[in-house]
């Protein structure tokens, strides 16, 4: 009777490690369809646009300037190379990011030139005044149209102007900026690795998007080195209607126009606030080392009260805001210029 009992009870026991066993595969089972889904579902890398293909479009100004049959060297005359940092403001919405951008640039680099690109028929003269006091050369542009009909992320119509910077050769290298963004440490090092005998000309931190750090990189924070061949080159295949994503405007023609031929930066050089959203735990890491953070998710001048994970990044800007204001004065600064541009000097 006892061995009996002895025989069933191990019965019992070997069919519940079966059991267990059986759900423990079926877990497993169910999880690599999941993972195989979802891998299948995601955008696969592709390469068949003819911006990416080099037998259709030069790259670079060694090969554009073969293209088009001019000198791929553009040095300067002067003893030391013209490196400035440069920016966009093309909606008034977004002065007082200009605003701050360029005094946080000025704190860690008095000695270098800033340029600010504008719409002159879209920024007042008094707020043109205000970024002066702060640094900035107002620098005039054209602006560049979207090539083709289609939807476009957010306020990205007029960001395909930011290729103008390419025509721009009275410079050996450029750090733009987007102007949603401030420095926090000296980042002019970069200078040096665009410059007419460094022979990189192109450099930018990845981009940040759903739980993925991409291979493609976000344009809020290039160095580039201006070619007037190149600029031609990009006028003429951004054209290339369905060449690139529409959606992402600039950004996704440069990704294609650069693929595998840029230089990767840390993402400490551009701290995308979608890192915080998706890795929480690299903030805490990462700050010491922080050069730039970029409020791509969330903007202080934009919004009043920021969503809990953004809270550090915002009391950052808030104080570096504060800052300006301390040293500035920018209620006087403002009405100054208010008073300068009143409208009785129109009358």
């Amino acid at each position: 009777m006892k061995q009996k009992k002895i025989f069933k009870n191990f019965r019992s026991y070997r069919y519940y490690k079966v059991l267990k066993l059986s759900f423990f595969i079926l877990i497993l089972i169910l999880y690599s369809i999941l993972l195989i889904v979802c891998f299948s579902e995601s955008e696969e890398e592709k390469y068949d646009s003819p911006i990416f293909d080099g037998t259709y479009a030069c790259h670079d100004s060694i090969s554009c300037g073969i293209k088009y049959g001019k000198s791929a060297c553009n040095i300067s005359t002067d003893s030391q190379f013209k490196e400035v940092f440069m920016s966009a403001l093309y909606t008034e919405n977004y002065f007082k990011g200009s605003l701050l951008l360029g005094y946080t640039i000025k704190k860690y680099h008095p000695n270098h030139a800033m340029y600010l690109l504008y719409f002159p028929s879209q920024i007042s003269a008094s707020l043109v005044c205000q970024l002066k006091a702060v640094g900035w050369i107002m620098k005039e542009v054209e602006r560049i149209p979207v090539p083709w009909d289609g939807h476009l992320y957010g306020n990205f119509d007029d960001q395909f102007t930011k290729l103008q910077m390419w025509s721009l050769i009275e410079f050996d290298s450029i750090i733009y900026i987007d102007s949603d963004a401030i420095v926090l440490q000296r980042i002019d090092n970069l200078f040096k690795m665009i410059t007419p005998y460094a022979k990189f000309e192109f450099a930018a931190a990845p981009d940040v998007l759903d739980w993925q750090i991409l291979t493609k990189f976000n344009a809020g924070f290039i160095i580039l080195k201006p070619d007037i061949n190149v600029y031609k080159e990009m006028m003429r295949v951004h054209k290339v209607r369905d060449s690139f994503d529409l959606e992402f405007a600039e950004q996704s023609f440069l990704n294609e126009f650069y693929k595998f031929r840029h230089i990767q930066l840390p993402l400490t050089y551009n701290f995308n606030l979608a890192l915080m959203e998706f890795y929480p735990h690299l903030w805490p890491i990462l700050f010491p080392d922080i050069k730039v953070i970029h409020f791509t998710v969330q903007k202080p001048f934009l919004t009043a009260i920021p969503h809990e994970m953004f809270k550090e990044p915002f009391e950052i800007w808030d104080s570096m805001y504060s800052e300006m204001d301390k040293v500035m004065d920018l209620t006087k600064t403002r009405i100054k210029c208010e008073n300068i541009f009143s409208p009785s000097d129109f009358l």
